[in-house]
């Protein structure tokens, strides 16, 4: 199984930073404005279309306050396997440190998500830095 583990710092207090994270049902909206073309929640299921046609369902599995911690799986076809976490600590100075961590089956899709972990981080900052 791929592990991936990806962080930013992001000039932002380590609470208003959970709080944008542990808000599933606004990802599109607090976390990466502009993400797909609609978003919505069966349950605790969010549902996102992408301009593709491509639609992902990612369920809630579980949204820790104490640790700052949200988990998610994916399931597709594409994966035997998905389960990720956000987690927010506080990297000091009023700043906080995201931690992006996902499990993936086949290894083989790890390079290509790599590449969207970084990309989605980046939004976030660039979002959350606001």
């Amino acid at each position: 199984m791929a592990s991936l583990v990806k962080e930013v710092e992001i000039e932002t207090s380590p609470h208003a930073v959970w709080e944008a994270v542990a808000d599933f049902a606004a990802l599109h909206v607090r976390l990466m404005p502009g993400l797909g073309i609609g978003l919505q929640m069966e349950g605790n299921c969010r549902i996102l279309t992408f301009p593709s046609g491509q639609v992902l369902r990612e369920v809630l599995v579980g949204c820790d306050h104490r640790n700052r911690r949200l988990a998610y799986a994916i399931e597709d076809a594409r994966f035997t396997h998905h389960n990720a976490s956000l987690q927010v600590f506080d990297a000091g100075n009023g700043a906080a440190r995201l931690v992006w961590t996902v499990d993936v089956l086949p290894d083989d899709v790890a390079p290509a998500m790599s590449g969207r972990l970084d990309a989605g981080l980046a939004t976030m900052k660039a979002t959350l830095s606001r």
